[in-house]
């Protein structure tokens, strides 16, 4: 997956199905909660205002995210899936923060 440090953007292998699609899904949800599991470690696995300010921050980068050569629609349909997986990821940490803490 090489980066272009010019244009900041990395550039992903094209899926050859909606298996390769979902699966692709699978592994960065997977990663993203590892990695959310890691930031929970360093602050405590309390919620708090440094887990809201990290799901603005996901979200908004996510947001502003942009697919070249893809119709409009799917773009925006797709930045809206992955904007509710991050969401979903997020918010399935805090309740996981929040059942621990009661």
């Amino acid at each position: 997956m090489p980066y272009d440090a010019e244009r900041r953007v990395w550039t992903m292998p094209t899926p050859a199905n909606m298996q390769e699609a979902g699966l692709i899904q699978v592994a960065l949800g997977h990663a993203v909660m590892t990695l959310l599991d890691k930031v929970a470690d360093a602050n405590g696995n309390l919620p708090g205002p440094w887990l809201d300010e990290l799901e603005q921050t996901l979200i908004r980068d996510a947001k502003g995210s942009v697919a070249e050569g893809v119709d409009i629609s799917i773009e925006a349909r797709g930045m809206s899936l992955g904007v509710e997986l991050v969401t979903a990821l997020v918010h399935r940490l805090r309740r996981r923060l929040d059942d621990a803490r009661n």
